[in-house]
C-alpha cells in the first residue's frame, strides 16, 4: 500500500467511524472511567480471607521461585552454564514468575469494587464490625471446636 492510499483509507475511518470527539470522550468516560459502585454481592468473611490467602500463596510462590532460580544461577556457576545452554526457556519460566507474581499483586490490590481484593475484604470487615465484638469472636470459637454456647 502506498503512503497515498494510506492516507485515503485513514480519512475514510476517521470520518466513517470514529464518532464525534464529544461524543467518544462522553462514551470513554461513562465506560471506562472509575466508579465507586455498590458491591453486589455479599461475601462471607472467611471466603474472602480464603481468596485472599490464596493469591498471596501464589505471589510469594513466585516470586520465590523466581529468587531462587537466580540466586543459586549467580552462586553456582556449574547451574549458571547449565541454565545458559538453554537460556530462552529459562527466561520464559523466569518471565511466567514474574508475570504470576505481579497478577497476584494486582488481584489481591484492585480497586474495583466488583473484585475479590483486600480493599473488598476492609469493606465487609466493616460492615460486619459486629462479627469482631468479643461475645461474637468467643461464639464463634465454641461453633468451630463443635460446642454449643451456653446462655
Amino acid at each position: 500500500m502506498t503512503k497515498e492510499q494510506e492516507k485515503e483509507l485513514s480519512k475514510f475511518v476517521f470520518n466513517n467511524f470514529i464518532p464525534d470527539s464529544k461524543i467518544a470522550i462522553e462514551w470513554i468516560k461513562d465506560n471506562f472511567a472509575f466508579k465507586e459502585r455498590e458491591v453486589l454481592k455479599h461475601y462471607e468473611i472467611a471466603t474472602l480471607l480464603n481468596a485472599i490467602s490464596i493469591e498471596i500463596t501464589v505471589a510469594a510462590q513466585s516470586f520465590f521461585a523466581w529468587k531462587s532460580i537466580n540466586n543459586t544461577a549467580s552462586n553456582d556457576s556449574s547451574i549458571h552454564k547449565s541454565i545458559n545452554s538453554n537460556a530462552l526457556s529459562w527466561n520464559i519460566i523466569l518471565h511466567s514468575l514474574q508475570t504470576t507474581f505481579f497478577i497476584s499483586i494486582g488481584r489481591i490490590f484492585d480497586t474495583n469494587s466488583q473484585s475479590c481484593s483486600i480493599h473488598l475484604l476492609f469493606r465487609q470487615c466493616k460492615k460486619s464490625i459486629k462479627d469482631f465484638e468479643k461475645y461474637s469472636i468467643c461464639k464463634r470459637k465454641i461453633k468451630e471446636m463443635g460446642g454449643n454456647l451456653i446462655i
